[in-house]
Order: structure tokens, then C-alpha cells, then sequence
């Protein structure tokens, strides 16, 4: 996978933007359980950049090593707050030498044509997750403050799960969509180049791009026609990409189940779908959803919705 053109910490501007559905990670499994492996950087050691610089030492690598694991602890941090409303993202860093489609490796390049930039990562294609994050051998990463270092990263990890630079169109780089309800312009994101939040901490914005981009459960509005007997599952957002596009449902009433989806799960088309449930007037139906994604796995079931009939 070719490295994204301006991937890096020097020309973000801000953050509530994401590549499209093919650019996000589709395999539920992955999504919260993605693998930072950081050993390949041990192979520098010692090792010259060239262009007459020094090799790294022990101190170097560490520094690297360091700020990947604090960059995976500030998105961690910030959206596992409350259970529910989390997001399926949560990254894991080893210094164990690991292969998978969950793992990101972790390296160092001269291949940079500045020293300007700190830093580049994969973006997700065709739902398979960025599996790359490398540093810049010239640059000058390893005398910025730990807590820039992490917030560096932090940033590339963004673009890793999808994440893009919401100037992108004046920065004439490839479209980007915006996520709804989240501001365009956030100069205190953690994927802005000109940052001016606080690098020890995500603000909420980029918190709530990963929980809409990846939530832990299927969020649906629910509603009953009292009149058709239909239970009306509808989209909460106009947009639920990474859970990809068959639903699972099943309707109670006194305890047992009166309605559940086809055997191989239903598509969600435009704004929702509809079922029928038996009509008894008065009672108390409670829905439980989850999806189906992309790869073929399942979702948690989500917390049971109560209706009135």
C-alpha cells in the first residue's frame, strides 16, 4: 500500500473529516483489537540516517517506541468513557514481533523529502486496515517534549482508522467527507497541524469522530405504528459505514421473542426498515439490534429499546 500524499503533523488543519466507506475498517474484530507492533524500530539501532548524522542510540528508539504508546493511550482515553457509547476502536502496542490484518508496524525511513514532516501512516483501503506508521529519519522528533511526541502519533493514528484533514480542499488533496454534526473548522483538534488544544488530552470533537465513525453497538431510532402493528427501525445517523449494511433484530413481548430477522439478516435501505409484530394493544415490546458487518461478523447485541403497542 503507497504511502497517503500529506499524511503527516505539518499540513493538517483540522480533523472532523473521513475517507469514504472503502477507507474505513469494515471487520468488527479488528476495529477493537488493532496491534502497534514497535520492535522493527530496535533494527535501527545504532544505525546512521546518512547525510552526516549521528546513529540512533538506545534513547532514540525509545523516544519512538514512547510516543506510540502514549498517542494509542490519548485515543484510548478518549473514547472509552461510558460502555455504551464508546467507540469499537481501541489500540493495543507491543514490542513483540506480530503479523496480522490487525497489526500496524512501526519503522523509521529516509524516504522523506523534507525534515520538516515528523511522521506518515496508511489510510484503511478497501476496508482493510492502514498497517504501516513510520517516522522521518531527518526529522527532528526525538527533541520535541514527550507530550508533543504523543500527540505526533496520536495523529497518525488517526489516519490509520480513517481519519482525514479537513482542508483538504484547499490543500487540493483527494475529497473527504465530513462527519454530521461535528464542526468543520476545530483549530484545537488533534489532527490539526496549527494545534492549540492541550497535547496530553483528545478533545471531545475527535472522541465523538470515532464514536460515530465506530460505535460499539448498533444505534437506531425505534418506533411503533400502533396502527399497522410495524416496528420502524430508522438510522440515528444518516451514516453508520463501518458496521456495514445487514441488521439483526429481535422484538420481545412478555419475554419471548414475536419477531426476529430472516436467517441471513436484513439490508438496511434508505432510512430504515420495517416488521411486523402481532397486535396486542397495551403491551410493552422491547427491540434488541446488532449488525452484521462487512467481513461477516456480528455486533454485540445492543441494550434493549422498550416500545409501548
Amino acid at each position: 500500500m503507497a504511502l497517503p500524499s500529506q499524511a503527516d503533523m505539518t499540513d493538517a488543519r483540522e480533523e472532523q473529516a473521513y475517507t469514504n466507506n472503502h477507507g474505513l475498517i469494515w471487520n468488527y474484530s479488528i476495529q477493537k483489537n488493532i496491534v502497534i507492533d514497535v520492535s522493527p524500530l530496535q533494527r535501527f539501532l545504532n544505525v546512521s540516517p546518512g547525510q552526516g548524522r549521528r546513529p540512533f542510540t538506545q534513547a532514540d528508539i525509545n523516544a519512538f517506541t514512547n510516543a506510540v504508546v502514549n498517542g494509542a493511550k490519548l485515543w484510548n482515553k478518549a473514547t472509552h468513557t461510558s460502555g455504551l457509547t464508546d467507540s469499537n476502536i481501541f489500540f493495543r502496542v507491543t514490542k513483540t514481533p506480530s503479523s496480522g490484518v490487525n497489526v500496524v508496524k512501526v519503522g523509521i525511513t529516509t524516504n522523506f523529502a523534507n525534515a520538516i514532516t515528523y511522521a506518515a501512516a496508511d489510510y484503511p483501503k478497501n476496508g482493510i486496515l492502514g498497517n504501516r506508521l513510520i517516522f522521518n529519519a531527518y526529522s527532528a522528533f526525538v527533541n520535541r517534549p514527550w507530550n508533543q511526541q504523543a500527540a505526533i502519533v496520536a495523529h497518525e493514528l488517526g489516519h490509520i482508522v480513517g481519519l482525514r484533514h479537513t482542508n483538504w480542499q484547499p490543500n487540493n488533496e483527494s475529497p473527504a467527507l465530513y462527519l454530521p454534526g461535528l464542526p468543520i473548522n476545530d483549530v484545537s483538534s488533534i489532527m490539526n497541524a496549527s494545534y492549540t488544544g492541550e497535547y496530553d488530552k483528545i478533545n471531545g470533537n475527535d472522541g465523538q469522530a470515532l464514536r460515530l465513525l465506530y460505535p460499539v453497538y448498533l444505534k437506531a431510532y425505534l418506533s411503533l405504528d400502533s396502527v399497522k402493528n410495524i416496528v420502524w427501525i430508522r438510522r440515528q445517523t444518516t451514516f453508520t459505514p463501518s458496521k456495514g449494511v445487514y441488521v439483526w433484530y429481535q422484538v420481545y413481548r412478555a419475554g419471548k421473542v414475536v419477531a426476529t430477522a430472516p436467517a441471513i439478516g436484513v439490508r438496511m435501505a434508505g432510512v430504515g426498515l420495517g416488521f411486523d409484530i402481532p397486535a396486542r394493544t397495551g403491551i410493552t415490546v422491547t427491540v434488541k439490534l446488532r449488525w452484521q458487518d462487512m467481513a461477516g461478523n456480528y455486533t454485540p447485541w445492543s441494550p434493549f429499546e422498550t416500545l409501548q403497542q
